[in-house]
């Protein structure tokens, strides 16, 4: 029976100088997509407030994202595939994904797909590696664009939200 990927990942905000930099490093434009997502939930969000975020993304189909990170519209993802110095010709290039949403929000991610659990720490230090040459402090972290949409256009919801993860990591 054939395993699925792991993805390991680490978000970040992306500076002005985040294409350029990653240029630089040798990464290539792999692709440009522009997409829409739409969320749902009930009106007392038993979703959210459970970490479940189900979206409806334009031209793919429904995805039920479970607890971690969610994305919102925006116009579009340029994704840039990048293979570390020194990598094998098999290893498996990192990926960074710049995301702009319609909003005025960007949040980048560096990813990695393993085939085992024993290889995340290994990714981890490759991702950590990269972000750091893409000046991303190390206690750096990025919210989640759904949480800042939340945050600047349904306040009221975005509060619930809180009420939920204040005995928790906010989200």
């Amino acid at each position: 029976m054939a395993q699925g990927l792991i993805e390991v990942e680490r978000k970040f905000v992306p500076g002005p100088g985040t294409e350029e930099r990653l240029q630089e490093l040798g990464g290539t434009l792999e692709r440009r997509v522009t997409f829409r997502d739409s969320y749902y939930d009930t009106p007392e969000l038993s979703l959210m407030r459970a970490d479940y975020w189900l979206r409806q993304r334009e031209g793919s189909g429904w995805e039920l994202k479970c607890p971690g990170a969610a994305s919102v519209p925006g116009p579009h993802t340029n994704a840039w595939k990048l293979v570390p110095r020194g990598a094998d010709e098999e290893e498996r290039p990192l990926r960074v994904d710049l995301d702009t949403a319609d909003f005025g929000y960007a949040v980048g991610e560096v990813e990695a797909l393993v085939q085992e659990e024993a290889e995340v720490p290994a990714a981890l230090e490759k991702i950590h590696s990269l972000s750091s040459m893409l000046g991303v402090l190390a206690q750096e972290t990025a919210p989640a664009k759904l949480i800042v949409y939340l945050q600047r256009f349904r306040p009221q919801d975005y509060q619930r939200l809180l009420e939920v993860y204040s005995s928790k990591e906010k989200p």
